[in-house]
């Protein structure tokens, strides 16, 4: 085999080696940039107060066990923007460690929070699917913390109701 050959055949497989680390720094960004957007939505004033809601709302729900107290726009957007995060993380567009280290708890205890209201609006609609993201998401989160010691299952959901 003669030197030019050689050298061709080197530089394709460096081409090629360049370009595979390449792809896998792109999507490692992108993942990077997807968990930056959805801290940015979760740590707003405003989804903060939703959440804060939906604790309220649910022990509201325990002390009357009315479900049509979860029925309002906060819970909504609560319930949105969890299930398009679990999409977003089961497609690999966030990176899942991440942000199961640091929303995990958060999620899981959001789905506690809704999860009955989320079934009778799946009843509902007739509808099996909806909002299955989200509790896919939930799922991963108590499989990740349970992973690392910690049963979420065990943690009380804090009322922030104002007391009077």
């Amino acid at each position: 085999m003669n030197l030019t050959v050689l050298i061709s055949l080197l530089s394709i497989v460096a081409t090629v080696i360049i370009g595979l680390f390449s792809i896998y720094l792109v999507r490692k960004q992108h993942r990077i940039n997807g968990l930056q957007d959805a801290f940015k939505v979760l740590n707003s004033d405003q989804h903060r107060n939703y959440r804060n809601r939906v604790y309220q709302l649910y022990h509201e729900y325990k002390d009357t066990n009315n479900i049509q107290v979860f029925r309002n726009p906060e819970v909504e957007s609560v319930r949105a923007d969890f299930d398009v995060i679990g999409v977003l993380v089961k497609h690999k567009n966030i990176e899942k460690k991440l942000f199961l280290l640091e929303y995990g708890p958060l999620v899981f205890a959001c789905w506690v929070c809704l999860k009955g209201s989320i079934e009778d609006e799946r009843e509902r609609r007739k509808f099996e699917h909806y909002m299955e993201n989200f509790e896919w998401l939930s799922k991963q989160a108590r499989k990740f913390w349970a992973h690392k010691g910690e049963d979420l299952t065990k943690r009380e959901i804090y009322d922030t109701r104002q007391k009077s």
